[in-house]
C-alpha cells in the first residue's frame, strides 16, 4: 500500500490528491489477494480441524475459525446496519 501511495506521488508530486489515490489503489489490490485468501484458510482450518490425535485440539481450531470469521462479519454488519 505504501509502495502505492508513493507511486502515487511520484507520478503528480504537487497533488496530494494522487497520493491518496495510489493508496486507496494499494488498499484495494491488499483487500483483492487477502479476502480470498483468508476464506481459503478458514475452511481449510474447518475441515482439517479433527485431523489431529487429540479430538479437543478439533475443538479448540473451530473454535479459533468460528472467531476468526465473527471478528470479519461483526464489523461488517455494524458498518452496513
Amino acid at each position: 500500500m505504501v509502495l502505492a501511495m508513493i507511486l502515487g506521488f511520484v507520478a503528480d508530486p504537487v497533488s496530494i490528491d494522487s497520493g491518496i489515490a495510489g493508496l486507496a489503489t494499494g488498499a484495494s489490490l491488499l483487500a483483492i489477494v487477502f479476502v480470498p485468501y483468508s476464506v481459503w484458510c478458514t475452511v481449510s482450518l474447518w475441515r482439517c480441524a479433527y485431523n489431529c490425535i487429540d479430538i479437543r485440539w478439533g475443538h479448540w481450531t473451530r473454535g479459533v475459525a468460528v472467531l476468526y470469521v465473527a471478528s470479519f462479519v461483526i464489523p461488517l454488519a455494524r458498518k452496513f446496519m
